[in-house]
């Protein structure tokens, strides 16, 4: 797939689509350890993560699998989403736990 790295800023900027972003910070506010709701946040702003796989095409329900824990850095992957015209990230998983 086609991925684009951005900052959180860069990503909220971005159309709502299908289109594949990296986005990498720290882990804040965990919402759902079952699907792994929670905000990433980097020195330009914060999103809400919808849901993390466990990585590409990967595993669903399975966030306290990956020990992730608020304060961690990490890298995603996901889609400019929105709920509620709240934007978020979307079809999230994965890449790396730094």
């Amino acid at each position: 797939i086609s991925v684009k790295s951005v900052t959180v800023e860069e990503f909220l900027a971005a159309p709502v689509g299908d289109a594949y972003y990296r986005l990498t910070g720290s882990v804040e506010n965990i919402k759902s350890t079952l699907y792994g709701n929670f905000n990433i946040k980097d020195s330009t702003g914060s999103v809400y993560v919808y849901g993390l796989l466990t990585g590409w095409k990967g595993a669903s329900k399975k966030f306290e699998s990956l020990e992730i824990v608020e304060g961690n850095n990490i890298t995603i992957i996901g889609m400019r989403a929105a709920y509620n015209d709240s934007p978020q990230v979307g079809s999230a998983f994965l890449v790396s736990k730094n």
